[in-house]
């Protein structure tokens, strides 16, 4: 095609120079077969002067080299190539088009120039900023940023170093991540690193300890991200924060629980907590001892999983009032004990309040269950004498019989000896006798009130009777009467197997009339003292113990040492002596044990019995 032929295509000027940007047609030598406008302001020469010249030197050489080498390719493969270069102080974006004849050869090229130099700058621009920033973050960060080869060195550091740790970032460059680290933590964080590097992509957590320049060790907690495999990075990011405050704080908080739950467990009383999902969040020492359950099998159970409680309806009942924020009462709970049977437990409860809502319900309880090592065992159809001034070791031992399974008649001269509260759930039977009285649960003579026990016995299994205020009826009746009474009532107890408790005020009693009395009652086992005899030192010992008690001074086996100059092994043998004998019980306060002087020890003391 000549020169004259290809300028008189109209069609074909026509569109190239209606092209936005520079368009060439080329063969495959490089000539100039056409161009439009555009073109030849780039190149700075006219239309005219372009055609039949080659484009080569007009070109930087080594940009030409390249789009040479592009052109080769496109002959071969017969595709469009898109390609972005830098040329003559301009960035172009250029796309070679081959120009295929009939015979599907690629004969030369059509070419498209595009000045994207604005374009590039505003997006290096934007990749500077964007660097900035980044650096920015990093340089301003108080976390450490750290990135490592695959073989543990360091080959970057971010600026808090210095701050953190103390090291300039030249002093940490091309050592070993495992350095400084704490010798007890050190096989974990090389586990650690072995891990993260062993795996693309992971990030995992790490709490360790590494020494500063100054050789203090801090907290850190670092979080490894694997980009060995990014070819932009090709390391281990380990991004680290300084935690020893919050370590420091970890410890103070759990130093603190420990002295807490020492001081719970060192307490007397029976203490549990329980959460609003109603389950037990604490068990203490006390209630262990007191039940034989472990906290293992209650802390984290629900009250009704672990059944422990005989009134659980009455205690999820009171739970869900006070988390509703109403009132509720709750003064007992009768508990199933793996020692001693059922036990009841006073209850004193106290909220644990959060953001003003109750969290926790604390319960400080007594156990107020009639003990054995206190009374001893007592024997079904027998009638037993509580040889007391006041009524309390008589309410005592009927109370334990009661939560031994035992149904009760009390019968005193009036209701308001006993307090009300003192029985709670377990509702003995209550007789009064009054000389003037009437009406239910009163009777005003002796033939009156056998009526009343005979029917009560005759109908209730397992009856346990107390009579409290014998000397009313005696002054009433006369001892004789009274003494016949007893006799009938006793029979009656043993043929069905009861067990009556009559209380005797001796100082109202003649030595006749407590001869009568202990010929046909047998005495408490607590107060059996018959064949009780006891040498010197060991009633000394007693005698010391029952004044400390007298003085509520608590009576250790220190106290002991100390007061008779003796030696903790002499001291512990005498203790265990009138512990054998039931003359002094052993009380656990925290972790100290204290004696007590029971009434067996000091009917004892009363008598003066010693060799």
């Amino acid at each position: 095609m000549s020169k004259k032929q290809i300028m008189k295509n109209e069609d074909l000027v026509s569109l190239i120079d209606n092209y936005p940007g520079g368009m060439v047609v080329i063969n495959l030598e490089g000539k100039i077969l056409a161009a439009n406008v555009t073109l030849g302001r780039i190149f700075n020469l006219s239309r005219e002067k372009l055609i039949g010249i080659s484009g080569y030197p007009y070109v930087e050489k080594a940009v030409g080299k390249h789009r040479g080498k592009i052109m080769e390719n496109i002959v071969r493969d017969k595709k469009t190539v898109e390609i972005v270069d830098y040329e003559r102080g301009h960035w172009w974006k250029t796309i070679f088009v081959p120009n295929i004849n009939s015979s599907n050869n690629v004969v030369g090229f059509f070419v498209y120039f595009n000045d994207i130099t604005t374009e590039m700058k505003k997006e290096e621009r934007k990749l500077i900023n964007q660097e900035e920033y980044y650096i920015s973050l990093i340089e301003n960060s108080t976390d450490l940023i750290t990135v490592v080869d695959k073989t543990g060195n360091i080959f970057y550091e971010s600026p808090p170093l210095e701050k953190m740790l103390g090291y300039k970032i030249s002093e940490r460059l091309g050592k070993k991540t495992f350095e400084n680290i704490h010798p007890d933590d050190i096989t974990r964080v090389k586990q650690y690193f072995k891990e993260s590097i062993s795996q693309p992509g992971l990030t995992n957590k790490l709490t360790y300890r590494i020494k500063d320049k100054n050789g203090i060790y801090h907290y850190f907690e670092s979080v490894g991200n694997n980009q060995i495999h990014n070819p932009l990075i090709n390391g281990l990011i380990i991004n680290s924060r300084d935690i020893t405050e919050r370590q420091n704080d970890r410890k103070k908080i759990s130093k603190q629980k420990r002295f807490l739950d020492d001081l719970v467990n060192s307490a007397s009383e029976i203490i549990f907590t329980v959460d609003r999902d109603h389950k037990v969040s604490l068990w203490n020492a006390a209630a262990e001892r007191n039940t034989g359950i472990s906290k293992t099998k209650v802390v984290g159970k629900k009250l009704r999983s672990i059944n422990l409680f005989e009134n659980i309806s009455e205690f999820h009942e009171y739970l869900n009032h006070v988390f509703a924020g109403k009132d509720g009462f709750l003064n007992q709970l009768v508990v199933k004990s793996n020692v001693g049977g059922k036990r009841l437990w006073s209850v004193s409860p106290s909220m644990v309040k959060s953001d003003d809502v109750i969290s926790d319900v604390v319960f400080i309880c007594h156990d107020m269950t009639f003990k054995d090592e206190i009374h001893g065992r007592l024997i079904p159809g027998r009638g037993y004498l509580v040889s007391e001034v006041s009524a309390d070791s008589l309410f005592d031992v009927f109370k334990g019989l009661l939560h031994s399974g035992w149904n009760g008649l009390c019968i005193t001269r009036n209701l308001s000896d006993v307090d009300p509260d003192y029985f709670n759930d377990l509702q003995p039977t209550m007789l009064m006798f009054s000389s003037y009285g009437s009406g239910k649960g009163v009777v005003s003579s002796l033939d009156e009130l056998f009526d009343a026990i005979e029917v009560f016995v005759k109908e209730t299994k397992n009856a346990a009777m107390c009579l409290n205020r014998v000397d009313y009826l005696i002054n009433q009746f006369g001892f004789d009467r009274v003494l016949n009474f007893l006799y009938r009532v006793n029979d009656l107890m043993k043929i069905k197997q009861g067990l009556f408790l009559l209380r005797v005020n001796k100082t109202l009693f003649s030595s006749e009339q407590i001869s009568f009395l202990q010929e046909e009652f047998s005495v408490l086992p607590s107060q059996q003292i018959q064949d009780v005899y006891l040498e010197d030192v060991l009633y000394n010992l007693l005698g010391f113990i029952f004044r400390e008690n007298e003085t509520s001074s608590l009576v250790s086996q220190r106290n002991i040492c100390n007061h008779f100059g003796i030696v903790k092994v002499t001291a512990q043998k005498r203790i265990e002596n009138l512990l054998k004998k039931g003359l002094v019980i052993s009380r656990k306060r925290g972790r100290s044990k204290f004696l007590h002087v029971t009434d067996k020890g000091k009917e004892l003391l009363h008598q003066r019995k010693t060799i």
